[in-house]
């Protein structure tokens, strides 16, 4: 009778430690994601301008550090009439884009009599080695929901000094900096909150919030795009820890929201049913908190039959429709 073949000690002892370190991993793996990661300090530290001169000031520092490494398109910008205004406007640009992409619709507010700023949001608009081009999408490594809510503070501080009246608009990441201004800014009149990225459709639901507790402690993957119809300024791909920082002020902001009243009593949130970025439930629930708690809150869709990208302020989207969108916004900021 012939012998079964006894497998070697040494594959069995391999065979144990691997199967350890698979354990092991899918141990860590869950103890990430299901322990929740803190945002950080996202609570409001003002310090506003106190006149239009301090603004300035402000601003022109800003200016100064970037002219060295920012490409150009992607500086921010102050529209100024050169002294305080009746309303100053601050402008949120979105994920992985810049400055450019709100530049026409700041125009029509200047020329509604408004000064409005446009802050370059942290790590974007970075430009390439030659500085002639936009760069990669890792530049977005560095960026913290800590971070956000300090450039969120950063613009509106200066905007107390550039009007007597401040209000507040901004689109998907800037949608979630917008809604913190209205929960947690009493400086600020009015807030427009244009599809906030509170919920991202390309994770499962229950796995959002897992995402941003893992990838918020994880070192950030980066992974270029290969899309042609990326915008020129806008940085192609994705990065994994700046999408977890942007979901952890999403949900501190969610939370706050559902338990205190927000600070700004006059507020517009906008969605889009063809978008296919975000989940507008989340908007929606949003919404409803702020509602409850005795916010002034006006909603407003933008029906499938629009075609409309997330993106709908950027006029060099191939599905741009400024002739459709501008007037609703400039409206709910107070300028139809």
């Amino acid at each position: 009778m012939e012998a079964t073949p006894r497998r070697h000690p040494r594959l069995r002892i391999a065979a144990l430690v691997i199967a350890a370190v698979l354990g092991a991993l899918i141990v860590i793996a869950l103890a990430l994601a299901l322990i929740p990661e803190s945002p950080g300090d996202v609570a409001s530290h003002p310090n506003p301008a106190a006149d239009y001169a301090t603004a300035v000031e402000r601003f022109d520092a800003i200016a100064a550090e970037e002219q060295q490494g920012v490409f150009a398109p992607c500086k921010s910008h102050l529209l100024t009439h050169g002294s305080q205004t009746a309303v100053s406007v601050v402008l949120f640009h979105g994920w992985s884009n810049c400055p450019r992409q709100f530049l026409e619709f700041g125009q029509q507010l200047y020329d509604q009599g408004a000064n409005v700023l446009i802050l370059r949001e942290p790590h974007h608009g970075l430009a390439d080695a030659s500085g002639k081009h936009i760069g990669a999408i890792n530049n977005l490594g560095g960026i913290t929901a800590e971070g956000l809510r300090q450039y969120t503070e950063q613009s509106v501080d200066i905007a107390d000094g550039l009007g007597r009246e401040r209000r507040v608009l901004g689109l998907s990441m800037g949608g979630i900096l917008a809604a913190w201004v209205a929960q947690n800014r009493p400086d600020v009149e009015r807030v427009v909150a244009v599809a906030p990225a509170l919920q991202l459709a390309a994770i499962p639901g229950f796995a959002n919030p897992l995402f941003a507790n893992a990838f918020g402690r994880l070192p950030n993957i980066s992974i270029a795009g290969s899309d042609p119809t990326t915008l020129k300024h806008q940085y192609n791909g994705t990065s994994t820890h700046s999408l977890a920082s942007m979901l952890l002020l999403g949900r501190a902001v969610r939370e706050q929201a559902a338990a205190t009243a927000p600070a700004v009593k006059t507020i517009a949130v906008d969605t889009n049913d063809n978008d296919d970025v975000i989940v507008n439930s989340a908007v929606d629930q949003l919404a409803a908190d702020w509602t409850a708690h005795g916010a002034t809150v006006t909603t407003f869709v933008f029906p499938k039959s629009d075609g409309l990208a997330h993106d709908v302020i950027d006029v060099q989207n191939a599905q741009a429709n400024p002739g459709l969108v501008y007037p609703i916004l400039l409206d709910q900021l107070g300028f139809g």
